[in-house]
């Protein structure tokens, strides 16, 4: 268990304080003139981003997985790089022609002063896929030679700009809030790529060989994989492209759905506040897949993997009572409109979000672990399987939810989350069952 906790907590960390960004964000838009618009153009845009991004949101788990010496290594290395300078170049394309306003007026909904910022905010983030494909590589190797406080350090020179950019915030109010937030967001994740590629090539002066090390010990060289080659990679990475893009198209298919609900500023904005509140305490579960990557082997005793069980349980129990706090308590109303600062009706609805997003912790590690199993079995394509029965349950429940338009509408996306989680925990759990063949140990 502490073995576990001494590798996981980095990470878990890492992907708090990303997610703390992305709050701090929406505490900067707040100070700006028509917060509400701001917001709700940033919400639009991130989704969008994600979107376009996607392929290479995977990268951390093609590095762990697939990264075994020296030549798989240079092999997974050129292919990162091709993706990322290709994503950069379709990008430009999109952003600077009309399609992006047309998906974004005519497929998502959203119109008006809320489109016009959307729109220029996603022109200033073009390069934004390059920067994560960097890092997210670097990050990967870190993770690989067990050096996950490398990836902690990076993020944690990010939060500091952002939170020192939000603190002047007050002082930046003359420049259009639709170029402060992106451009900061830009510029934060270049710092933190360049901060964790420094360390990793100051730290190990020769990268392939420590990775092949790494490899032996684990184990991973004698498990009878195949020889790297890109086929191999293309395999591997294609259903996890799909999963990403499924992935990421969960917040424009929710903001598509608030869009056409009364007064949609408000709620795409209380979702999306709730939503970055909630996910300080969700976002650590997105990298618990890695636990059962780097600490189980198919031949392990079946206690290693009750071990894996116990520690995903103690994990997602706490998390999920964070959040239970934070949304059944005064907490929580108090974080949104005093620290965040939004007004008093987004805050109010954003904590019912939040009491919705309770139950999504318990949910979030059960998938992550099967993820991690199938991953370490190079068998992504039920992964990506996975997904898509979580996408369809999606929409579906969005379109009920705006159909049956409850009096918070924000609760729609929450609720919708929460259906479409279970639903796909419990095609992978059948999944790793059947196809598997693990005996009941996993």
């Amino acid at each position: 268990m502490m073995e576990q906790l001494k590798f996981f907590l980095p990470l878990g960390a890492t992907q708090a304080m990303i997610a703390l960004t992305h709050s701090l964000f929406n505490a900067a838009l707040a100070r700006f003139p028509n917060p509400e618009v701001l917001i709700s153009a940033f919400a639009v845009t991130k989704s969008i981003l994600q979107m376009i991004q996607n392929p290479v949101s995977m990268i951390k788990h093609t590095v762990t997985s697939l990264t075994t010496d020296a030549k798989s290594y240079y092999k997974v290395r050129r292919f990162v790089a091709l993706m990322g300078f290709l994503i950069v170049g379709l990008f430009v394309i999109f952003a600077f022609t009309g399609l992006s306003r047309w998906i974004m007026n005519t497929l998502i909904g959203v119109e008006g002063a809320v489109l016009d910022e959307a729109e220029t905010m996603l022109k200033i983030l073009v390069f934004f896929p390059l920067f994560v494909s960097i890092r997210d590589f670097y990050q990967g190797v870190a993770i690989k030679l067990r050096m996950t406080p490398v990836v902690t350090i990076g993020t944690f020179i990010r939060v500091i700009f952002v939170a020192i950019m939000v603190l002047l915030a007050d002082y930046f109010t003359f420049l259009p809030g639709s170029y402060y937030a992106p451009g900061i967001f830009a510029i934060a994740l270049f710092i933190e790529a360049s901060t964790v590629t420094i360390i990793m090539n100051r730290s190990q002066r020769d990268i392939p060989k420590a990775v092949e090390e790494r490899s032996q010990k684990n184990g991973d060289l004698e498990e009878g994989r195949q020889e790297m080659n890109n086929r191999l990679i293309m395999m591997f990475f294609i259903p996890l492209l799909l999963t990403a893009a499924l992935r990421t198209a969960a917040r424009p298919i929710i903001n598509a759905g608030l869009a056409r609900t009364v007064a949609p500023e408000i709620a795409i904005s209380a979702f999306a506040v709730g939503w970055s509140v909630g996910v300080l305490a969700l976002a650590p579960l997105m990298m618990f897949h890695q636990v059962p990557i780097n600490f189980l082997k198919e031949k392990d005793h079946p206690e290693r993997y009750q071990s894996v069980k116990r520690f995903a349980a103690v994990i997602g129990g706490s998390l999920s009572l964070i959040i239970g706090v934070l949304g059944f308590t005064p907490l929580g109303h108090f974080v949104l409109s005093e620290v965040v600062g939004t007004s008093e009706v987004v805050s109010t609805m954003a904590a019912d979000v939040l009491k919705i997003m309770a139950a999504l912790p318990i949910f979030f590690v059960i998938r992550q672990y099967l993820w991690g199993l199938f991953m370490k079995r190079q068998s992504t394509k039920f992964v990506s399987v996975g997904k898509m029965v979580n996408l369809v349950t999606l929409v579906l429940t969005v379109l009920l939810g705006t159909f049956i338009g409850p009096r918070n509408p924000a609760l729609i996306g929450a609720s919708a989350m929460v259906i479409a989680e279970m639903v796909e925990c419990s095609f992978l759990f059948v999944a790793k069952r059947k196809v598997l063949g693990m005996s009941g140990v996993a």
